[in-house]
């Protein structure tokens, strides 16, 4: 696999729920679960945060360049380039293709995320 850079990873490995989780609660350390985006991670700063910092640096950095050399700007956010919900990881030897997902949504962020919006909804039991 593709791991976090280790100014992130060791942040995330430090906050519960901060790394996609599957049932057994094995971990995925190639990815933030969508639970931490508006978490404090890296001085005091959010992943959203610290992605909106990155978009906004390189559009202050570049502003001769945009429209005319820079067209286009692909950004990926995942390892290998996308943005994927890791349902499927490889590294691990647990999945082979084309073998059927997991679901990832066993992080502390994950579960309370979901158990705010269970009872909003009227079923606490999901």
């Amino acid at each position: 696999g593709h791991l976090l850079p280790s100014w992130i990873l060791e942040p995330a490995r430090k906050h519960p729920g901060a790394l996609y989780t599957d049932r057994a609660g094995r971990q995925s350390e190639e990815y933030l679960s969508l639970g931490a985006d508006l978490t404090p991670l890296v001085g005091g700063r959010t992943p959203v945060e610290m992605y909106k910092d990155f978009m906004q640096s390189f559009k202050d950095n570049f502003p001769g360049f945009l429209q005319t050399t820079i067209k286009e700007v692909c950004v990926g956010l995942g390892p290998v380039g996308e943005l994927r919900y890791p349902s499927y990881p490889e590294g691990d030897r647990l999945w082979r293709f084309p073998g059927i997902g997991e679901f990832q949504c066993y992080d502390k962020l994950m579960l309370e995320d979901l158990k705010e919006h269970a009872e909003q909804l009227g079923v606490p039991e999901w």
